[in-house]
C-alpha cells in the first residue's frame, strides 16, 4: 500500500475542511464570543496553527511522509488559512 494518495480524495478533503470550520466556528460562538474579524483572525490564526504543528509534530516523529521544513510550512499555511477563516467567522451575523 502507497503512503499517499496519487490523487486526493476530494469527499475526505471537503469532510475534513468543513469540519474543522465547524469547530472553529463552534468554538468563537460558544465558548468565546467572538465579535469582530481583528480578534476572529487571531483567535483563529492561533487555534489552527497550534492543531496543525500538534498534527504534524506526531505525523514527523511517527512517519516519513513529511519533512522538518514542511511540518513549519504547513503550520504557517493553515495559521494563514485559520486566520482568514476566523475573521470571516467572527465578522458574520448572528
Amino acid at each position: 500500500m502507497a503512503a499517499v494518495h496519487v490523487e486526493p480524495d476530494l469527499a475526505a478533503l471537503v469532510l475534513g475542511n468543513l469540519s474543522s470550520g465547524f469547530l472553529m466556528a463552534y468554538i468563537f460562538e460558544k465558548w468565546a464570543g467572538m465579535r469582530n474579524s481583528v480578534s476572529g483572525a487571531l483567535s483563529g490564526a492561533m487555534l489552527s496553527a497550534l492543531m496543525a504543528f500538534s498534527y504534524y509534530s506526531i505525523l514527523y516523529a511517527t512517519t516519513n511522509l513529511i519533512s522538518l521544513t514542511g511540518l513549519f510550512i504547513d503550520t504557517l499555511i493553515n495559521g494563514i488559512c485559520g486566520a482568514i477563516a476566523g475573521a470571516l467567522i467572527a465578522f458574520a451575523p448572528s
